[in-house]
């Protein structure tokens, strides 16, 4: 008797086949390892991949668009081993590994890394119901490596993978997305009186969380630091070139609703938050505090 498959799924098969005897001697990703790496292979007309030598079925094979190879976030978050956050108000999708946060916007080129903005080549965007993203673009900001075999259209990721006691623990990322949160609560705000947006950046966070932490460690609350004097001097101390700048604190409030509350009520920290000058920001939080809670900076230059 004589069987006949169907062409693609005959490719699948073989696929399957080709990545078993390639991965053979990888490490599933169920076991556990001091150094797990990462060996991820896949094919653009498939809709199988290989995560350590392990089948994975994807919800849309992937697909070139602008000369970069998209994939699903979800097989991206899967292989790498990646938290996400989709925030439906900025359309946007917050990766996090190690500590570092990466924020992808549909459809647009704009990126950012830990608050930094960054450029994409080729945009993430929704098909088919399902989020895409470039999967060179994710892959190595995060470390990994990416590699393109062109005879056979495939997309290998390799590196190394942290080990299960290296995981990233929620109370250093939380703040993160605490300070993110803010953001997001901030720009809503500004957004109602027609002001353009605040963008995150990189430095001021991390001045911004010296002051909150400066406030913890000294058991003070005021503008004036012990350690750096005032606003102007914080600044000038972390080299941060400015034209204007603002300030805002509190101390003892658990969520980033309750602080923005707490400032949005307050005339002269409201003020700081609507202020039209103001284009960049940066939010310290540092658990702790003289009311406990979380103690809060925000920076605003322009």
């Amino acid at each position: 008797m004589t069987i006949k498959i169907k062409s693609s799924l005959m490719k699948t098969i073989l696929f399957l086949i080709i990545g078993i005897l390639v991965m053979g001697n990888i490490t599933p990703s169920h076991a556990s390892s001091e150094n797990m790496n990462v060996n991820v292979l896949m094919r653009l007309d498939s809709e199988w991949a290989m995560i350590n030598s392990e089948p994975f079925k994807l919800e849309q094979a992937p697909i070139i668009i602008g000369g970069r190879t998209m994939v699903p976030l979800r097989f991206i978050t899967e292989a790498l081993g990646l938290g996400i956050t989709w925030e439906a108000e900025t359309r946007s999708v917050l990766v996090e590994k190690d500590g570092n946060l990466i924020r992808l916007f549909i459809d647009s080129h704009k990126a950012e890394l830990n608050g930094k903005i960054i450029e994409v080549e080729v945009p993430p965007m929704i098909l088919n119901g399902r989020t895409l993203v470039p999967v060179r673009f994710v892959s190595e900001v995060l470390g990994y490596a990416v590699g393109w075999e062109g005879i056979t259209s495939e997309v290998t990721i390799t590196g190394s993978k942290p080990s299960i006691g290296n995981e990233i623990k929620p109370e250093a990322s939380i703040e993160y997305e605490f300070a993110y949160e803010v953001l997001r609560l901030v720009n809503i705000e500004r957004k109602k009186i027609g002001i353009s947006s605040l963008s995150m950046s990189s430095e001021l966070l991390q001045v911004a969380t010296v002051k909150s932490q400066d406030i913890v460690d000294l058991n003070y609350f005021s503008h004036t630091s012990p350690t750096f004097g005032g606003l102007r001097e914080l600044l000038e101390f972390h080299s941060i070139t400015y034209m204007r700048a603002g300030e805002n604190l509190a101390t003892g409030q658990k969520t980033p609703e309750a602080v923005v509350n707490a400032w949005m009520n307050s005339e002269g920290h409201r003020a700081n938050i609507m202020n039209p000058a103001f284009n960049n920001i940066g939010i310290g939080i540092v658990a702790g505090g003289k009311y406990g809670g979380y103690t809060w900076t925000q920076l605003f230059t322009n």
